[in-house]
């Protein structure tokens, strides 16, 4: 059956290495689903690992979350009666004892993420970007990560997350994830002023991008 191309590709940003050739990035959990055979069938996930013409993009500093995978057991964030976070006067969450995270991921389990992900390298589908390309995409990507995982909390993302969407914002790269946690999370930060994050995002030039472009429809029923 052929691949089933997303109306969201034609607009991602071409990757300036090689001609012809689109990319994006995805979060962690796009992976587990894909090598774990964890949640539902997605045609466009498909898309994104059996399609020669895009490449995915993943920062070196989230390989290590990867192979070690773990999740957040207990956010310990202060919450109202609808199970948001409640804010402080300086719209940070509200913390009452630090963030227990579960364990990493089995022996096997690291094993066969490590083989996947040389073998989509092999096929030159991965790139590990290491760098930015001016060291002021790098101050942005700090400043953008600790101001999301301020405005968010760990409530709805995992470790990773807010680098994740740092790290797309700085490069001006569209995410693809399943995590409909984290888009609900980034979006309620980005609705709530009170948090910051919007305020950020126009400082930068990011808040359209951030708004209207950051990620793409991840379910082909609902593109």
């Amino acid at each position: 059956m052929p691949l089933e191309i997303p109306p969201w590709f034609a607009r991602l940003p071409e990757f300036s290495r090689r001609p012809g050739h689109k990319t994006i990035i995805v979060d962690n959990q796009v992976f587990s689903y894909r090598f774990f055979g964890e949640g539902k069938p997605n045609r466009y996930r498909d898309f994104l690992f059996e399609d020669p013409r895009i490449i995915i993009q993943i920062g070196r500093q989230l390989i290590d979350e990867l192979l070690h995978s773990v999740s957040v057991a207990d956010d310990h964030l202060k919450r109202d009666k609808k199970n948001r976070p409640v804010l402080d006067a300086e719209g940070h969450p509200v913390r009452l004892a630090p963030a227990a995270f579960a364990p990493g991921l089995p022996s096997k389990l690291h094993r066969t993420m490590w083989e996947q992900l040389g073998h989509l390298q092999e096929r030159e589908k991965l790139v590990l970007v290491g760098a930015f390309a001016t060291s002021e995409q790098w101050i942005l990507f700090g400043r953008l990560s600790k101001s999301i995982e301020d405005s968010c909390g760990v409530n709805s993302m995992g470790p990773g997350d807010s680098r994740v969407i740092a790290d797309a914002l700085a490069r001006r790269i569209p995410i693809f994830t399943e995590d409909k946690r984290q888009r609900d999370a980034f979006g309620f930060a980005l609705a709530n002023r009170k948090a910051g994050l919007t305020k950020e995002l126009e400082a930068v030039g990011l808040l359209d991008f951030a708004r209207h472009e950051l990620y793409v429809e991840s379910e082909p029923d609902k593109a």
